[in-house]
């Protein structure tokens, strides 16, 4: 009986967990600034169970990756970097990402892709390449 009852336990906490394994999950965010002529772009790489890739260009400033860890709760996706201080907080429901550095991105600036996110940030950066000599 004591067999059977840590086998279902396991089987369950097995299958609670598995449904936050975010690996292959891709979100892209877009978000133009008149005020400053600046697209902000943040892609997020879910690669497995506990990691994130976390990409940030701007047509200003080259792109950058940083590997992360994520956890999740039913409503949000906390990401934080190596001392554990969070730095994004994505709404599970909307894909709308706040972070502690001042630039927000609202639900209709967000969505799931699914191809690369270099390819995604190329697309949106492509009319600020225009008239460039080089």
């Amino acid at each position: 009986m004591k067999i059977f009852l840590t086998l279902f336990v396991l089987w369950f906490s097995s299958s609670v967990v598995a449904s936050d394994n975010l690996s292959g999950k891709k979100i892209v965010c877009f978000k133009p600034m008149s005020s400053n002529d600046t697209v902000y772009l943040i892609g997020f790489d879910f690669k497995n169970l506990s990691e994130v890739s976390v990409y940030t260009e701007t047509n200003n400033d080259p792109l950058v990756i940083t590997n992360m860890y994520y956890k999740t709760s039913t409503s949000k996706i906390e990401i934080k970097w190596l001392n554990n201080s969070w730095f994004y907080k994505i709404s599970r429901k909307t894909l709308g990402v706040e972070n502690n550095y001042g630039i927000d991105y609202q639900s209709d600036q967000c969505s799931l892709v699914s191809e690369t996110i270099k390819g995604v940030f190329l697309k949106h950066l492509k009319k600020y390449k225009k008239g460039n000599l080089i």
